[in-house]
């Protein structure tokens, strides 16, 4: 993401390249995650403000009077009480809902997915969030608002259901509400959240061109839109290890950024990072606030911010950076599977890839071949400890299917979003023409998914080849430190 943004050269050439912050983003996902460990402690740690007034006396005065070792144990004590502290909050936010009947205005803040023969949509009333189902009229009248509308409902608002509260807590959602009446009334959001939704819009009128199944991929793969997606298609990109196509993150942000590149490099530099901010707020809002491309757009602007600084922040800073910021404003993010996913694949690509690629070199492996199996099995293996804990799968056959879908992926990734904006200009038969590079670039993904999934290993035969490979690329591993240890060509 660094490489991505920089499109000229770091003024200073400083350097950032410390594990500091990567100890801190630790400490305070453990914390935040696991904020009741702290509860015995700290008596005050459900006062939320006193906790942070506490920290930061605690924080100032150890930079200033303690030495370096015992500063940083300072510090992460503080990041503790800080991070503890606000998981504590945002747990009682959630559990806050007011309850009874409403009638009123109500804020989309989720845009509506079909379920069953309904609509499920999260809307905000009164500043607190509630998840909807409707059906017939009502969820018609709701299955075209976008995020940020506002809609005039009447129902009765209620708890959330047990078993619903850990899928819906990290969005924020405090109850449901059971709708009555869905006015056909509506308004548009605020000029963020129109334009947002009218490139939305423009998207899912260039898909219209394709059959419905390539449709909903084409739009996962651009903006993360899943969710017209038909169950068969979902079997099989999780089966094939290919999920994470359809989940807007730091490839999407390249992208765009790289789009944007010819604009960015003629400004000055403090203006190229405040347009850089603001393009990347912008594209957030676009794929929906989710928690991949939150941790994505956070890494991106604080390359940009080093960049503009004149310093060259290391990856794993990057990485560790985004999360503090992004653990601090939003506590419910440690809970998200999607941001877990998220921030394992980007560490697997940072700490894992570079070895990788390094031994595959020693063992002779084409470049051509090497980089992407390299960054392939990087990010697989950054994953795969919450793809066990949360799939119960890992997919060794993913290894080959992302290296015949990713790059293809990325083409629609990359051309799909200007090609789609066309359909504001073009008539609907031009429009069929432009799009089929796109239609054909679409299906292909999709069969690679499809014959991964039907080839895909199961069970001890999944488990048995993720061994055979350990041990193969060991054995190989260690002919190479052999050979190069009696001084032998490789």
């Amino acid at each position: 993401m660094h490489q991505s943004y920089e499109i000229g050269t770091a003024p200073t050439g400083q350097k950032s390249d410390n594990h500091v912050l990567v100890l801190f983003a630790g400490v305070i996902f453990v914390a935040t995650r696991w904020s009741w460990l702290s509860s015995w402690a700290i008596p005050f740690i459900d006062h939320r403000i006193l906790s942070l007034i506490v920290a930061c006396v605690t924080a100032i005065m150890a930079m200033r009077y303690c030495p370096y070792r015992i500063r940083i144990v300072v510090l992460a004590l503080s990041i503790v009480l800080v991070g503890a502290s606000g998981s504590k909050e945002a747990w009682r936010q959630v559990k806050s809902a007011t309850l009874g009947s409403y009638r009123g205005p109500a804020t989309v803040r989720a845009d509506p997915e079909p379920f069953f023969a309904g609509q499920r949509v999260v809307l905000e009333i009164e500043g607190k969030r509630y998840e909807a189902v409707a059906f017939g009229s009502l969820g018609r009248r709701l299955r075209h608002r976008l995020m940020g509308e506002t809609v005039w409902v009447e129902g009765t608002r209620s708890n959330l259901r047990p078993d619903r509260v850990k899928w819906v807590a990290p969005r924020h959602v405090v109850g449901t509400i059971s709708l009555t009446s869905v006015a056909e009334q509506w308004t548009y959001g605020s000029p963020l959240y129109r334009s947002a939704n009218r490139v939305r819009r423009l998207l899912t009128r260039s898909a219209e061109v394709m059959p419905d199944s390539e449709a909903s991929l084409y739009l996962g793969l651009v903006i993360g839109d899943d969710r017209n997606q038909p169950k068969a298609m979902r079997d099989a990109f999780r089966s094939a290890g290919l999920s994470h196509l359809v989940a807007v993150s730091g490839q999407n942000v390249a992208y765009m950024l790289i789009a944007s590149s010819p604009l960015l490099r003629r400004m000055r530099t403090w203006w190229r990072f405040v347009a850089t901010v603001l393009a990347l707020g912008w594209f957030v809002l676009l794929t929906r606030i989710e928690p991949s491309v939150l941790r994505a757009a956070a890494m991106a602007g604080l390359a940009a911010f080093g960049f503009a600084r004149g310093l060259k922040v290391s990856p794993q800073n990057l990485l560790a950076g985004s999360v503090i910021a992004l653990v601090l404003l939003d506590p419910m993010l440690v809970w998200s599977i999607g941001f877990l996913m998220s921030v394992g694949a980007t560490a697997g690509l940072i700490a894992i890839t570079p070895l990788l690629l390094s031994q595959f070199g020693k063992m002779g492996l084409p470049q051509w071949f090497a980089l992407p199996l390299s960054v392939t099995l990087g990010a697989q293996l950054g994953v795969m400890p919450i793809s066990l804990a949360v799939f119960h799968s890992a997919p060794i056959i993913g290894i080959v299917a992302n290296l015949f879908a990713v790059p293809v992926a990325g083409f629609v990734m990359l051309a799909g979003l200007p090609l789609g904006l066309l359909s504001a200009v073009l008539p609907y038969q031009l429009l069929s023409i432009v799009m089929l590079p796109i239609l054909i670039a679409v299906r292909w993904v999709w069969w690679v998914a499809v014959i991964a999934q039907g080839v895909s290993p199961h069970g001890m035969a999944n488990l048995f080849g993720w061994i055979a490979i350990t041990g193969i690329s060991l054995e190989r591993w260690r002919r190479v430190r052999r050979r190069a240890s009696i001084g032998t060509p490789t």
